[in-house]
C-alpha cells in the first residue's frame, strides 16, 4: 500500500514538473526535496539499493560539466539526480538510456514546435525536464512493483 502511495505521489510530481518546466523553464527545489525523501523512503523499505555511490557521483560530475557548459540547467541536473536515486542502482542504466533517447526525441519535437509555432517563445532553452519526466514515467511503468503496470495487467 505504501509503495503504491509513493508511486502516485511521484507520478503527480513528474507530471507537474514536466508542465512547469515546459511553461516556465523552472524545476522547483521543493520538487527535488520531495523526490529525494521519497527515494530515501524507498531505500529504507528495501525497494532501492545504492551500492554504487561512485556511479551516482559520476552522474553528478557529468551533469555538472553539462551545466557548466550551459547545456543543462541546474534544475535539470538536480531533477535527474533525484530521479536516478529514486530508481536506484539496478535500474539506473535503463533510466539513463531512456533519458538520452527520449531527450533526443523531445529535442526533435521541440525544434519542430519552435519552428512552426505561430507564437514566439519568450523563454530561452529547451525544457529538458520534460524528457526526464517521460523517462521517469516509462521507468515507473516498467517497474515490477508498478501500480501502472499491475492496473494495466488486471484490465487485460
Amino acid at each position: 500500500m505504501g509503495s503504491y502511495l509513493l508511486q502516485i505521489v511521484v507520478f503527480a510530481i513528474v507530471i507537474h514538473t514536466a508542465i512547469t518546466d515546459y511553461r516556465h523553464r523552472i524545476i522547483a527545489n521543493k520538487t527535488i526535496v520531495i523526490v529525494f525523501f521519497i527515494a530515501l523512503i524507498r531505500f529504507f523499505l528495501g525497494q532501492s539499493y545504492w551500492h554504487s555511490a561512485v556511479l551516482l557521483l559520476s552522474v553528478v560530475v557529468v551533469y555538472s560539466l553539462l551545466y557548466t557548459l550551459k547545456i543543462f540547467g541546474a534544475g535539470d541536473l538536480k531533477y535527474f539526480f533525484v530521479m536516478a536515486l529514486y530508481f536506484g542502482e539496478k535500474k539506473f542504466f535503463n533510466f539513463l538510456i531512456s533519458v538520452f533517447l527520449l531527450g533526443g526525441l523531445w529535442a526533435v519535437i521541440y525544434a519542430v514546435i519552435e519552428r512552426y509555432s505561430q507564437v514566439q517563445q519568450a523563454l530561452p532553452g529547451m525544457p529538458y525536464g520534460v524528457a526526464i519526466s517521460a523517462a521517469t514515467l516509462l521507468g515507473m511503468l516498467l517497474m515490477p512493483e508498478s501500480l501502472l503496470l499491475s492496473t494495466f495487467l488486471r484490465m487485460i
